[in-house]
């Protein structure tokens, strides 16, 4: 088995890597509009017949179309970026790629095929096809945006700076703040005023130990957006992640004395509280977002972690099944109503649960959590081999949380495969349990640790 880096996973993360908290690119937008937002009524309707013939499959007769509405429309991309792109928004990764192949060949000097498969290969895992794949789509970007037009220019600009964003991204993964820092500054001379890439700038410096820079980033980012993060509570959540508990609840308490009904702040109190093993401080965190924004979905998140890290799974059912109706597409409450749901005396609920984590595997592949929660809940159905390839699909270059280390180790002992549970055992278990952080099976945990010595 290969193994498996540790990386202490949050309900809330702070800080999301550079490729998911840039702008939105046309191809990832669910109602598909080929990059036109309101297109005049004669090119609609060309748009529309294109869109058929797509849907009937007749892939060819699509691209003709597309390459003569391209001739007459130069902000499109060319035809078979387009389709590609029309692939990425129906679901359809496969012939997705294939079009992308197709369009290299095609339009070899254009950036955006490599952009696109450098995002299906950072989704992936595949960081070092991702790595190479961006720098391409940079390279090919610089050497076109002279002699492209004007409205051509401003579609290879973007995925210049798309492109960063996923350099930086891959070198977060890898925890290369240097890196991070590097291309983040090479994206941040063209776009001075990207908060996105501010924030995240200032993160990798804080990373590299420049707390002094960091601050000032966050407060020109805060300047530019003030409906986002203050720089406070992004400094509180930089230090929650970097395992500064003390320093971030200095910061935290900065926070709080400006604004103390900020539920962001009150959100990463939570992780912070956790972190530090105190479930009554989270529990005290919550209660204040509970009574600054009653019936949120915040609030109804942080009352049901607080309770199902406490061992309340019932109660923590009612607060996590009305966050999933508040948000019912969310990952996160679905992810937990299932962990909750899994734990009650009642058959039929834990059959829900276990058809909610299919469900949320199927439609959110990329989430590491997704997989965990499968792998448990299979296992707790007596599903052992099918939840040991469950937990085998997360992304070992994304780390996994304790708890997910756990059901991992139980389910490869009951197995009968003790070497492998020994090395999920020592490279996550062993130092996660070292730390005072609130972990829900932190005694079953101790348990299979002393049982896997003997």
């Amino acid at each position: 088995m290969a193994s498996i880096s540790f990386s202490r996973k949050v309900l809330f993360p702070l800080v999301l890597s550079v490729a998911s908290s840039l702008p939105l690119r046309a191809d990832t937008i669910p109602t598909f509009n080929w990059g036109i937002p309101a297109p005049p009524p004669n090119l609609a309707s060309q748009l529309d017949q294109v869109t058929k013939l797509l849907q009937g499959g007749d892939h060819e007769a699509a691209i003709g179309q597309l390459k003569a509405i391209t001739a007459a429309h130069e902000q499109l991309p060319p035809a078979h970026i387009l389709v590609a792109r029309w692939f990425l928004a129906t679901g359809q990764p496969g012939p997705m790629r294939n079009m992308l192949e197709q369009a290299v060949v095609e339009v070899p000097q254009d950036p955006e095929p490599y952009s696109m498969l450098a995002d299906l290969a950072l989704q992936n895992g595949q960081l070092f096809e991702a790595e190479a794949l961006y720098r391409r789509a940079v390279e090919l970007a610089g050497k076109t945006l002279d002699a492209s037009g004007k409205t051509r220019a401003e579609r290879i600009r973007l995925l210049r700076h798309q492109s960063w964003g996923g350099l930086a991204a891959v070198a977060e993964i890898r925890q290369d703040w240097a890196q991070v820092e590097l291309h983040l500054t090479s994206l941040l001379v063209e776009d001075p005023k990207n908060v996105a890439a501010l924030r995240q700038l200032a993160h990798a410096v804080f990373r590299q130990g420049r707390t002094d820079e960091a601050y000032p980033s966050l407060k020109a980012a805060f300047t530019a957006d003030p409906q986002g993060l203050a720089a406070e509570v992004s400094m509180a959540g930089f230090c929650q992640q970097a395992g500064r508990f003390e320093d971030g609840r200095k910061w935290l308490k900065t926070a709080l004395q400006q604004n103390a009904r900020d539920v962001r702040a009150r959100l990463i109190g939570i992780d912070l509280a956790l972190a530090s093993g105190s479930v009554d401080e989270a529990r005290q965190h919550a209660e204040n977002i509970a009574a600054s924004a009653s019936g949120s979905y915040e609030a109804e998140m942080a009352q049901g972690l607080v309770d199902l890290v406490s061992g309340s799974a019932d109660t923590a059912v009612k607060h996590f099944e009305r966050a999933h109706l508040l948000s019912p597409g969310n990952f996160s409450a679905a992810n937990h109503l299932a962990n909750a749901l899994v734990e009650s005396a009642d058959a039929d609920l834990r059959r829900r649960a276990l058809e909610l984590a299919e469900l949320n595997a199927r439609s959110f592949p990329d989430q590491p959590e997704s997989w965990g929660t499968l792998g448990w809940i299979l296992y707790r159905h007596g599903r052992v081999e099918e939840a040991v390839r469950a937990f085998g699909k997360i992304p070992l270059t994304n780390g996994i949380s304790a708890d997910t280390a756990y059901w991992l180790a139980r389910a490869l002992t009951t197995a009968n495969r003790q070497p492998e549970a020994r090395q999920v055992v020592k490279q996550v278990l062993e130092p996660a349990l070292k730390s005072p952080a609130v972990i829900r099976f932190r005694k079953d945990a101790e348990a299979l640790v002393k049982e896997l010595e003997k």
